[in-house]
């Protein structure tokens, strides 16, 4: 009997689960580019998360104001019409259960006279977007002379970057940009080009923007990115 109830307490003893636990994700940062904007201006925000599991993560973001539009660790968010401080709240889940959330924010400032708009790179191809150079020309012909009158470095990530020209005047203007990637200078095949244009690519006619008197004009849909 004595033998039978050592070898009874022997096996419960080695009886453990063996499923295992979940672990939440991390957020390591949320980044707001530019961090301030004019009324009705665009930024990126940009989120690193990982999940000590190796789960696959999912991206839900909610701000003070304005729209945010994004799935995935990369959103753009346009401001709202009138100036003030802003939050962002990213919710970061690893679908078993774990959660995490951070926050950004975003200064908004007075409603002012110019163009804003996103850039993204084109699908499929690896590119760093970020200082991208965005020119903006006062006439067609200063287009065609690839002569700017302004230009102004886009601010992001690797894959999509904000730009804002403010202190405009009422007017039509035309815009492109340029991200040089082998750093030669020059335009050379492997760089990323976009234009404002009508059509899509390969079929497109470059079109002028509509600028008018307090309004920061949003361009982004209008943009047609490609690589050379």
């Amino acid at each position: 009997m004595t033998m039978v109830a050592l070898l009874f307490v022997a096996g419960c003893g080695d009886d453990k689960s063996t499923t295992p636990t979940n672990r939440s994700p991390q957020i390591l940062s949320v980044t707001v580019a530019p961090g301030s904007v004019p009324a009705g201006g665009v930024a990126v925000v940009t989120v690193s998360a990982t999940d000590p599991d190796g789960d696959a993560l999912t991206y839900a973001y909610q701000v003070t104001g304005g729209a945010i539009v994004g799935a995935g660790a990369s959103a753009t968010w346009t401001a709202p019409s009138t100036a003030g401080a802003h939050s962002v709240t990213v919710t970061v889940s690893d679908g078993n259960g774990g959660t995490a959330q951070g926050n950004g924010a975003l200064t908004v400032q007075a409603a002012q006279t110019g163009i804003t708009g996103t850039i993204t790179a084109p699908a499929g191809v690896q590119a760093d977007l970020r200082n991208m150079l965005v020119k903006l020309y006062e006439s067609f012909g200063s287009y065609q002379a690839d002569a700017p009158f302004v230009y102004v470095a886009a601010q992001g990530n690797e894959y999509q970057v904000t730009f804002q020209f403010t202190g405009l005047a009422p007017g039509l203007y035309y815009l492109d940009a340029w991200k040089d990637m082998d750093g030669s200078g020059t335009y050379t095949n492997g760089d990323i080009w976009g234009v404002y244009a009508t059509g899509a690519w390969p079929n497109w006619t470059v079109a002028p923007i509509s600028v008018t008197q307090g309004n920061m004009t949003n361009c982004s849909a209008g943009l047609i990115v490609f690589q050379l």
